[in-house]
């Protein structure tokens, strides 16, 4: 099993206290800009582990680079010596063809991102929605699920049980799109919740591995770039309207939420 958490300890979870009390932030407060629960926040100031993916939201919240008590394993991140920057060749989610036609920082961004987002957090969201009635949402989840933290809140309640099973299977056709050996030019994203799916899962692999301006492997990779030769599109616009609750998406539109699954012209 790949490691998804990050140890601990009450030193670090005083340093986390004392840093948002010197910012003056309640703890409901500190949650909400980390992208976390507040019982996790709690967690975390009682010196608790930390999982990978929510360290970056963690340091932004504290207006911190990294996690100063764990200098040597978190600062590592910035030296490409990281634990996970190594182990991720040993998963199965890393693709060393992918390596061999994208360059291995991006293909080992995506593992990270892969597992996280996918593995670990999606597989979870469509696990707690398959014990509730049918119709039912994200939403409902009482803050607990992944998607409806990253996906565009407008469309909320669309977001059911049936709709989570089909961004799974996108997210595995993206992922054996991008393991198999073809060309770079080679268009990966081929409707608009590939490239969304695309998007999420480079930029949270990317974000686990990067802290601050460090030497690390992963900072060598323009993202931006590398997204645009993937989706084949300047996705950057679209991207912008979805998350942007005071602009509209008119129905004809392809990033409209009916029009996710239509393949691009």
């Amino acid at each position: 099993m790949t490691p998804s958490s990050r140890e601990s300890s009450e030193e670090l979870g005083a340093a986390i206290r004392g840093r948002r009390l010197e910012l003056g932030l309640t703890i409901e407060q500190a949650a909400l800009a980390a992208g976390v629960g507040s019982e996790s926040w709690r967690r975390y100031e009682l010196g608790k582990a930390i999982r990978v993916d929510k360290i970056r939201g963690v340091c932004r919240a504290l207006r911190w680079q990294s996690l100063p008590a764990l200098a040597d394993d978190v600062s590592s991140a910035g030296t490409g010596t990281d634990t996970n920057w190594e182990r991720v060749l040993e998963w199965d989610v890393y693709s060393p063809q992918m390596a061999a036609v994208h360059g291995d920082p991006q293909a080992r961004i995506f593992a990270l991102g892969y597992q996280l987002l996918i593995e670990e957090q999606l597989k979870q969201d469509i696990a707690a929605l398959s014990s509730r009635p049918r119709g039912s949402h994200l939403g409902e989840l009482g803050g607990s699920a992944w998607l409806d933290r990253y996906l565009p809140k407008r469309w909320l309640t669309r977001y059911d049980y049936e709709f989570c099973y089909q961004v799974l299977a996108v997210a595995t056709a993206v992922r054996n799109r991008l393991a198999a050996p073809k060309e770079e030019s080679v268009r990966i994203a081929r409707c608009p919740l590939d490239a969304i799916m695309l998007y999420l899962i480079v930029e949270d692999g990317y974000s686990a591995f990067v802290f601050g301006e460090g030497d690390n492997p992963a900072n060598l990779v323009d993202v931006g770039a590398w997204l645009l030769k993937l989706t084949g599109k300047d996705t950057n616009r679209a991207y912008a309207a979805l998350y942007d609750d005071a602009v509209r998406v008119p129905v004809g539109d392809p990033w409209y939420f009916d029009h996710w699954f239509d393949e691009f012209e």
